[in-house]
């Protein structure tokens, strides 16, 4: 017959005391009951090891970055943007509504503003202005390659830079200003011919977009042709090996289709 204990051994195995047994032969059943119990431990302690270190393995990817990041810069969601090879932030309108934000609420005195002549250019903004002229030729031709010339797959287009105190949204008598454009009084400072053409590369796992120059290392270019659009997506995802969904390369892209030049570092 057997006696539970009052209490629990150290191993927090109750003590059973069987009275036909030795004292010997119950202490030896009890301490193999509590060399189980500790070999138990000891794998479901190394089981929830390995799974912490595959979750945070995961959390380290790139992908995995990306799912975790929740806080994103304002710029971000709303707006295209780039950081120039100098390091100045460069934004962009999406559309008629994101245009109007862009010049309306974040653009400074210190700012300079792009625009292309053909109908349908973004608003680009050097934020907090720029001294060199790498920056300058890098907006000029982010704000080349978004507009739609890109569709009508054009090779180069006019892209001329402002001051702030030149874009107004009052039209001249007789005119109305719509949505989304601005009148520019004053004198244009012109780049000639820049050339439409872009680079799309992961950063912290994300895709992003800039100017040739503005393209750390591996990139792949891609300029106005005619490539599908869905194909693009495609070519480039394998290109990068990224492994995201399809409409974070494809916001990316100019309106349009395109080619794929190459890859390079």
């Amino acid at each position: 017959m057997a006696f539970p204990a009052e209490n629990e051994g150290a191993s927090g195995v109750a003590v059973e005391i069987d009275i036909r047994r030795t004292a010997r032969e119950n202490a030896s059943i009890y301490f193999d009951k509590a060399k189980k119990l500790r070999e138990k431990i000891a794998r479901t302690r190394e089981h929830l090891k390995e799974t912490l270190v595959s979750i945070q393995g995961r959390k380290d990817s790139p992908q995995g970055r990306t799912k975790e990041r929740v806080k994103k810069e304002w710029y971000e969601e709303k707006y295209r943007f780039f950081f120039s090879s100098k390091g100045s932030l460069v934004i962009a309108g999406k559309d008629a509504q994101t245009n109007e934000s862009v010049i309306k609420k974040h653009t400074g005195k210190d700012d300079i503003v792009f625009h292309a002549d053909p109908a349908g250019s973004p608003f680009v903004v050097i934020r907090g202005g720029a001294s060199d002229q790498g920056t300058l030729s890098e907006a000029a031709s982010f704000c080349a390659s978004y507009s739609r010339a890109w569709q009508a797959r054009l090779g180069s287009v006019d892209v001329y830079w402002v001051l702030p105190e030149q874009v107004k949204k009052t039209a001249l008598p007789g005119e109305y200003v719509p949505k989304g454009a601005f009148m520019i009084y004053g004198k244009k400072n012109y780049f000639k011919n820049t050339v439409l053409e872009l680079g799309i590369f992961l950063k912290d796992g994300e895709p992003r977009s800039a100017p040739l120059p503005a393209c750390p290392g591996e990139r792949v270019e891609i300029a106005p042709g005619s490539t599908d659009r869905k194909e693009a997506v495609s070519e480039i995802k394998k290109l990068l090996g990224f492994s995201g969904k399809d409409d974070l390369i494809d916001r990316l892209l100019p309106p349009g289709r395109c080619s794929i030049r190459r890859k390079s570092a």
